[in-house]
């Protein structure tokens, strides 16, 4: 699974607009003011998140950024990380 934040987009995007812009395969999968919007999914075929969704949204103007989830441990290639509580890891394998 892997996970990307959306810190910045515009303000009259809507969360179902953001979501608009993703495949099948990734979802948003939480959302705070603090934190803003995770979106988490597995990569499939073409449909990657570094190759696809990252710049599908920036097509957008919808900024997004990987994050390495901490629960795995910590990964200095990634200078984002976060902590992906169970809660949100079971929207990411919910069936759409």
């Amino acid at each position: 699974m892997r996970f990307a934040i959306i810190k910045e987009h515009r303000k009259s995007q809507s969360i179902g607009g953001i979501a608009d812009y993703l495949p099948a395969n990734y979802r948003i999968v939480h959302m705070s003011p603090a934190d803003g919007i995770l979106i988490g999914g597995t990569d499939d075929h073409g449909w990657t998140l570094d190759g696809y969704v990252i710049p599908r949204l920036a097509s957008g103007m919808i900024i997004a950024q990987e994050v390495w989830p901490m629960f795995v441990g910590r990964n200095e290639n990634y200078p984002v990380q976060m902590e992906i509580t169970p809660e949100v890891m079971s929207k990411v394998t919910d069936e759409r």
